[in-house]
């Protein structure tokens, strides 16, 4: 909006949907699902958001679960899999590092190389997720999928050293899709992979470490990915002092794919958008330092920054 123009008043679920359908194509209806796909949906939807909250101000997973997800989900269904076996790789990609919940966070973040124990710590994630969702009696066999997705092809995995076929299509699935996201993130001790190189590391591997059959449709998957993404992220600068507006606005857009930046005030925003452009700012009204409205007539008075659109919060 032009600074002094006519206000537009949208309610945060409506902003999301206006951002969303503003870079896609509209889908066509389909028709209602029975109840009982509802309430799965739901669970699945809710599982999704509670891992991303976990995740939200994690500077190298932020994101990734949602990724790993959807990139399987397609996998399996390109490969004709049944509803059972999909909805198990779901929520299997989405669960499968609830364990590292008791691995100590400074040895996830540690730039140095890891200890033999360190090491075990981290790869016992599989067999503490295994048996933290056993005791759920998840009607799936997704405990099964998370304690083999660090299984390899030819029988070098951990923790059970299955080979081949031994090894569950959905763990199969998810171990390449895992590698592949791990790859092209930043970690502490490394910076992220291109796409095509974390491809063709891939490549290398298939028949050794990863599925032949996974990678080649993992290949078809990531390309349309790609076509999808041609562009850069879209990238976000949310303005505003409150925590839990940041983290609502951030949790809902990183997952439809946006890059999100955040600011407590408009001075520290002025910094970031000098260091990367965004394509759009959501910034409160109120806040310590410089306010929105200042911050607004501060970027519509530089020639470098009047064209970004800016979209005001309010209160209400």
């Amino acid at each position: 909006l032009h600074y002094g123009a006519s206000d537009y008043i949208l309610h945060l679920e409506d902003l999301r949907r206006l951002l969303i359908h503003s870079t896609m194509k509209k889908s066509h209806k389909t028709p209602e699902e029975p109840e009982e796909m509802q309430i799965k949906d739901f669970f699945f939807n809710l599982t999704d958001l509670l891992i991303g909250i976990l995740e939200i101000d994690d500077r190298y997973f932020s994101g990734n679960t949602h990724t790993v997800m959807k990139l399987s989900r397609q996998i399996a269904e390109r490969m004709g899999l049944d509803r059972e076996m999909i909805d198990s790789i779901t929520l299997g990609s989405l669960l499968r590092d609830l364990g590292k919940i008791g691995v100590k966070q400074q040895i996830l973040n540690e730039a140095r190389e890891l200890t033999e124990d360190e090491l075990l710590s981290i790869k016992d994630h599989c067999q503490t997720s295994h048996k933290l969702l056993k005791r759920l009696n998840l009607p799936w066999r997704v405990d099964q999928v998370i304690l083999q997705h660090h299984e390899s092809y030819d029988g070098s995995g951990y923790p059970s050293q299955l080979k081949g076929r031994e090894i569950l299509l959905g763990a199969r699935i998810l171990a390449v899709v895992d590698s592949y996201v791990a790859m092209t993130t930043d970690r502490p001790y490394r910076k992220a992979m291109s796409g095509d190189s974390a491809v063709e590391e891939i490549q290398q591997k298939a028949g050794t470490i990863y599925d032949p059959e996974v990678v080649e449709i993992f290949l078809c998957v990531i390309q349309e990915d790609w076509k999808r993404n041609a562009d850069s992220k879209e990238r976000l600068l949310v303005v505003d002092d409150e925590k839990y507006m940041q983290t609502l606005v951030k949790l809902h857009m990183v997952n439809e794919g946006f890059e999100v930046t955040t600011a407590e005030n408009g001075a520290e925003a002025i910094m970031l958008i000098k260091q990367k452009r965004p394509s759009l700012i959501i910034s409160d009204v109120e806040m310590p330092i410089m306010d929105g409205y200042t911050l607004c007539r501060a970027l519509s008075q530089d020639p470098a920054f009047n064209e970004i659109p800016f979209i005001f919060l309010s209160s209400h």
